[in-house]
């Protein structure tokens, strides 16, 4: 095989290896509203984290080769801090959110996760917001009232009624804060161990949750497909899903895998559809429309020489 022919075909596995997380992740609501059906969000959130977190520890068992890694003070209670943020609290926003809203309104909905984060960078970071990424963050907002609004109309955005989607948005801001801390650490921190330890710490959290507020003697009646989607939301979801993230961030740059979650939100309707017979209308397909098209805009948009690199 020559030398380009080499290069293509490790570029086509990496571009594999992104699409394996994307299509978990854009079948994580679908999942979760077929685990409510027999759990409650607590047991969720716990059997989840609990899952994830021992396939992450038995990858990390079998890592050969880790990176590089500066351990400085302080460390500990950021890891800590995204360890809370991207499990327990990230996990039991999405968890309780989908008892009230479709898998279909939370697929487009996450979808704005850069939209905060760019918000969040420019405000607390000083990285630069130019005109085109103001207007990418505008449409994007845009989009996702159209997508709550749904058929109904403005009528539509009164409360309780968008008490779900009110989550899923901020379980998306939850994200965007998680991202930034976690940039500060992946400059010089191995990424992979690094996710590792903060969803170890985040497990326990769930689990100490689970526990307090959840119902773990009420398992017994959970039914088949109940427990297949649990234990695909824990060990695939959670547990490969970042790991073959975090091997794809390995191989391919920043802006060509991020490219990758524009897909999510078309397999979260494609699985609804199929698997539990979630329809989605016109005018929700429009308001995703307009929020991959603000998103776009602001990847796209000009970095200044201050600006921080995406997220591992």
């Amino acid at each position: 095989m020559t030398a380009p022919a080499r290069v293509r075909s490790g570029r086509a596995a990496a571009c594999g290896l992104a699409a394996i997380p994307v299509l978990f992740w854009g079948s994580s609501f679908v999942a979760t509203k077929v685990a409510l059906r027999g759990f409650s969000p607590w047991d969720v959130v716990g059997l989840r984290s609990l899952l994830g977190a021992a396939v992450l520890l038995c990858a990390l068992a079998a890592r050969r080769a880790p990176g590089a890694d500066e351990p400085r003070r302080g460390d500990g209670a950021r890891i800590a801090l995204l360890g809370l943020l991207g499990l327990p609290v990230h996990l039991a926003l999405q968890a309780w959110a989908l008892t009230w809203t479709s898998a279909v309104h939370s697929g487009w909905l996450i979808a704005l996760n850069p939209v905060f984060t760019s918000t969040l960078a420019a405000v607390f970071l000083g990285e630069r917001f130019p005109r085109v990424k103001a207007a990418g963050v505008a449409l994007g907002f845009a989009g996702a009232l159209v997508v709550v609004a749904g058929r109904e109309g403005l009528g539509a955005l009164r409360l309780p009624s968008t008490r779900g989607d009110l989550l899923i948005l901020a379980s998306s801001l939850n994200w965007a804060v998680y991202t930034l801390v976690a940039r500060s650490l992946a400059v010089r921190r191995d990424p992979f161990r690094l996710t590792v330890r903060a969803l170890s710490v985040g497990a326990v959290a769930s689990v100490a949750l689970w526990i307090s507020l959840g119902n773990p003697q009420s398992l017994v009646g959970a039914g088949l497909e109940e427990w297949l989607a649990v234990v695909f939301l824990g060990a695939g979801c959670t547990g490969i899903g970042y790991l073959a993230w975090s091997a794809a961030l390995e191989r391919l740059e920043a802006g060509t895998l991020s490219s990758f979650q524009f897909v999510q939100p078309l397999v979260t309707v494609a699985v609804a559809a199929v698997w539990i017979g979630e329809r989605t209308s016109g005018t929700v397909l429009a308001g995703g429309a307009l929020v991959l098209a603000g998103v776009s805009l602001v990847q796209r948009a000009p970095k200044g020489p201050g600006s921080v690199g995406r997220a591992a």
